[in-house]
């Protein structure tokens, strides 16, 4: 398959879950609470909801149909927002267990890092010979603690790089501009369209529906 229809078929799946994400009971459970309204009311004022990709580009346009100006302004902005909020708390959840995965290595390493320094000293002073005497025994043990030491090095550094993320908190998740509201309704009974502009460039896992 060509590179291009791969491109395509990645895209196309992405902007599904992504939509999928955004109308799920989770997101939409967290925008009534954001909101302050009740259920009865949110279905009350919201006539239709669009989620869609711009063609050519990584973007959404999140369409607002309601029969009040002002609910489908704030539906719009609240939707947008608790996405975001859930996509960084996703990330941050992905970056804790990765953290806590690597720790656990890198302390399993040092002990046996430990271990292997307490296995040649003991094997230099059982044979007395320098711990760097050329024989096959001392050797081994060199050579094993010495892939111990690249491995420990290897986790540290990446425990840093995802230590340092999670500090500054990157998005590749942005809004480009809040909602957008008709001048006039654009339904015969009064429904105002809201277009919100996220710009999307990561994965999302979609949320467990409880």
């Amino acid at each position: 398959m060509p590179t291009s229809e791969i491109q395509r078929e990645s895209n196309a799946t992405f902007f599904a879950t992504t939509a999928s994400i955004m109308r799920s009971q989770v997101i939409l459970r967290r925008v009534q609470q954001r909101m302050k309204k009740t259920p009865a009311e949110i279905r009350e004022n919201l006539s239709g909801l669009e989620i869609a990709p711009v063609r050519g580009a990584d973007i959404i346009v999140v369409s607002v149909d309601s029969p009040s100006r002002e609910f489908a302004r704030e539906f719009a902005n609240a939707l947008c927002e608790e996405y975001l909020r859930f996509q960084d708390e996703q990330l941050a959840s992905v970056a804790e267990s990765a953290l806590v995965a690597l720790t656990r290595e890198i302390t399993r390493l040092s002990q046996e890092l430990k271990a292997t320094d307490e296995k040649i000293l003991a094997f230099a002073k059982e044979h007395d010979v320098s711990i760097d005497a050329d024989v096959p025994e001392l050797q081994a043990l060199r050579e094993e603690k010495e892939r111990f030491r690249r491995l420990h090095e290897i986790l540290v550094n990446k425990l840093l790089q995802i230590d340092m993320t999670a500090s500054f908190n990157v998005r590749n998740v942005s809004i480009l501009e809040p909602a957008i509201v008709d001048d006039e309704p654009v339904h015969p009974k009064r429904w105002w369209k809201v277009r919100f502009f996220p710009s999307l460039r990561k994965w999302i896992r979609p949320p467990n529906e409880d």
